[in-house]
């Protein structure tokens, strides 16, 4: 389900790549913690310089598995706890990496896709990206990815995303901030070898000085505000709007709250 690849972009570069395509590269709890654990093992290799985050096939990412946050629902409180901060430790690992990090996103990317993309120091596209916090849809909300994603767009334009839910195309992400370049389709893997070749350029130890210098939170206040929110997930993933919007996304439908012609 990951792959690292060490040639694609340069020496000092290893690419991440997500590889559930038969799941459009949605994220469960096993994916999670290799993501997490590839993260924390590159942040320690003192021959890295970059991390590329990818994907393979059509779609950047579905964001957290469907399947697998239905079974959460039906959990106890303490193991949906336990797993919303397993998926704040992934984001964390990536934020937090002292290497430049840069996320490859082409095709779809929703819900806690875009959490791997906030967390990401750059992150470029392509033009026929798409974009969604979906969580709202399904009666969830965007809980632990906003305290990464929230300060990176603004908090003006996270209200209207979050709350909506609505798809947005690479040039709104790009106002917004999500992403820093729109670049052609063949043309993607140029531009994040040139992202590669600044990279290098850059002093290592200068670089992990630098991304300290535009942390929205101290250690301690990330720390604390992630637990608020990995309970605030397990108490809407058990809520009856969760449940009902879960079941209905899984099985086609309606939810309850959306009438006909909406």
């Amino acid at each position: 389900m990951l792959n690292l690849d060490k040639t694609s972009y340069g020496t000092g570069i290893t690419t991440i790549w997500l590889e559930r395509t038969e799941a459009r590269n949605a994220f469960d709890l096993a994916l999670i913690r290799q993501i997490r654990d590839a993260f924390r093992t590159l942040n320690g290799d003192a021959s890295i310089r970059g991390v590329v985050l990818a994907t393979r096939g059509t779609h950047f990412s579905a964001g957290a598995d469907i399947k697998w946050m239905r079974a959460a629902a039906a959990a106890t409180a303490d193991v949906n706890r336990a797993e919303a901060l397993e998926m704040a430790e992934m984001f964390r690992a990536i934020s937090d990496c002292e290497k430049a990090t840069c996320a490859r996103v082409q095709g779809d990317a929703h819900g806690g896709a875009l959490g791997l993309i906030a967390a990401c120091d750059t992150a470029i596209a392509a033009p026929g990206a798409w974009f969604s916090f979906s969580e709202v849809k399904v009666g969830l909300v965007p809980a632990i990815l906003s305290a990464f994603a929230a300060p990176k767009i603004g908090f003006s334009a996270a209200r209207s995303l979050f709350t909506t839910g609505r798809r947005f195309d690479a040039d709104e992400a790009l106002r917004i901030g999500l992403i820093h370049q729109v670049v052609l389709s063949d043309t993607l893997d140029q531009w994040v070898a040139a992202w590669a070749k600044d990279v290098i350029a850059a002093a290592p130890h200068a670089v992990a000085t630098a991304k300290r210098l535009t942390r929205p939170f101290d250690a301690d206040t990330l720390t604390q505000r992630l637990a608020e929110l990995a309970d605030l997930i397990a108490r809407t993933r058990a809520s009856d709007e969760g449940r009902e919007g879960l079941s209905a996304f899984l099985e086609k439908r309606r939810p309850n709250w959306s009438p006909r012609g909406a």
